[in-house]
C-alpha cells in the first residue's frame, strides 16, 4: 500500500491533487531513492520527500508543461535540492549546538524551536536564491564544489578552466553570494 505523503493529502480535492498524486505514485522510488542518496535516514529520507511534493506542488503549473524526461529532472532537481537544504540546516543546527556554553545546553541536542527552524530556512532560502543569480561559470563551480564535492581538479576537467583559476570563481561566488544574503539585512 503506498502511503501519500501529507502535503498531498492535505491539499483539496481536485484536479490537481489528483495529478500531484498521481506524479507520486509514479515517481516514488525517483523521489525516495534521490533522497537516499543524501541522507541515511528513514524518518528524514520521509520528510525530504514531504517537503519536496510540497515544492512540486508549488510549480504543478510547470510541472503540467513538462514531458516525461523532463519531468523526471525536475523531481530530481527538486528532491536533490531539499536534501541539501536539510543536510545544511541539520549541520548549521550541530554549529549552533557546539557554540553554546554548558549551561545552555538544557534542551534535548538536536531539536531546535519553531522560530529557529523557520530562521534557518529563511537564511538558507536567501543563500540559494543568491547561487541562483550569480553567473552561469560561478554558479556551475558552486554547484561541483558543494553539491557534488569535487575537488579542484575535477571541477576544472569538468568546466574548462585552470586548475588555479577554480579556487577563485569560488571566492568570488562565496563574495558574491555573502553580499547579496547580507545586503538585505544591513538595510
Amino acid at each position: 500500500m503506498l502511503i501519500m505523503p501529507l502535503s498531498i493529502a492535505a491539499m483539496p480535492e481536485g484536479s490537481d491533487r489528483e495529478y500531484m498524486e498521481n506524479i507520486y505514485r509514479q515517481h516514488c522510488r525517483l523521489m525516495y531513492a534521490t533522497a537516499w542518496k543524501y541522507l541515511n535516514d528513514h524518518a528524514r529520507v520521509d520528510d525530504v520527500v514531504s517537503d519536496g511534493c510540497l515544492a512540486l506542488i508549488g510549480k504543478i503549473d510547470t510541472l503540467r508543461t513538462l514531458s516525461e524526461r523532463p519531468l523526471r529532472a525536475y523531481i530530481v532537481n527538486t528532491i536533490r535540492n531539499t536534501a541539501l537544504n536539510r543536510l545544511l540546516m541539520d549541520k548549521r543546527a550541530r554549529q549552533r549546538f557546539e557554540d553554546l556554553p554548558d549551561e545552555d545546553l538544557i534542551s534535548v541536542p538536536g531539536q531546535m524551536d519553531t522560530e529557529q527552524k523557520i530562521l534557518l530556512q529563511e537564511e538558507l532560502d536567501r543563500v540559494w536564491a543568491a547561487v541562483n543569480m550569480l553567473p552561469e561559470k560561478e554558479r556551475m563551480v558552486m554547484q561541483l564544489k558543494y553539491d557534488l564535492c569535487l575537488g579542484n581538479d575535477e571541477i576544472a576537467d569538468k568546466t574548462g578552466l585552470a586548475v588555479s583559476s577554480v579556487d577563485k570563481y569560488i571566492r568570488r561566488a562565496r563574495e558574491k553570494v555573502r553580499r547579496l544574503v547580507y545586503k538585505e539585512q544591513i538595510k
